[in-house]
């Protein structure tokens, strides 16, 4: 019998320290290291405050994650095929089973691997996933049809997140540090100008509202080299 509450308390340490990762919780005082070996700690659920939860962190993920430009490539598919297939999915699919259903799905995000992504992978990749992040954000807030990028930008843009190979990213971190600073560095080459910002990704991102692109799905093939 002892044996059994000793593992049950395990898992219970295991699942709230996951819960505090993917922001479903917050630590308020107590131990940053073991918050639930601290009997002063004090923790607290924040799933109303719309910028503390990753999007796709409605649930937690605890199989292991398929590659990478897999899960990202069908989720956008099926996340366009959804839109499609409504005839106002500004309105028709907020708060809607379907979309409900989806979002537990892109929690296969939260597990992916990237660490093994060639420079021109990490950026199809992440073209994909800042896409899909837009979109699936436009359908939970009910804004698709009714963006005001002059006013909603900064906010949209920076007040949400998407669990992504366990780290948490806003859409101005996608762009501004995956596509400037943080591929960079990992791919470094000799010359300078491979070290420049990818100019062209400009051009494949989207905000779902009328001055943006056209959503794509990005595939790296082994004849494309360096182009996307």
């Amino acid at each position: 019998m002892q044996k059994h509450k000793t593992l049950t308390y395990a898992v219970a340490v295991m699942l709230g320290n996951s819960l505090l990762t993917v922001g479903v919780m917050r630590q308020v005082t107590g131990s940053l290291s073991k918050p639930f070996q601290d009997s002063s700690a004090l923790l607290r659920f924040h799933e109303d405050e719309k910028h503390s939860t990753a999007v796709n962190c409605r649930s937690l993920w605890f199989q292991s994650a398929r590659a990478p430009m897999v899960v990202v490539t069908e989720l956008l598919s099926t996340l366009l095929n959804i839109v499609r297939a409504s005839a106002n999915p500004g309105k028709e699919l907020k708060g809607s089973e379907v979309l409900g259903s989806f979002t537990a799905a892109a929690g296969e995000l939260q597990m992916v691997s990237t660490s093994e992504l060639s420079r021109i992978e990490m950026l199809a990749f992440f073209i994909n996933a800042y896409n899909l992040f837009a979109l699936h954000l436009h359908l939970l807030r009910g804004t698709l049809e009714k963006f005001d990028m002059k006013d909603l930008k900064i906010s949209f843009t920076r007040d949400y997140s998407y669990m992504i190979a366990a780290y948490n990213y806003c859409l101005a971190e996608i762009e501004e540090r995956l596509f400037c600073r943080v591929l960079r560095a990992k791919h470094r080459k000799v010359s300078e100008r491979s070290q420049a910002p990818e100019p062209r990704v400009h051009f494949a991102l989207s905000l779902c509202c009328n001055s943006s692109p056209r959503i794509r799905i990005y595939q790296v093939y082994p004849h494309t080299h360096e182009q996307y």
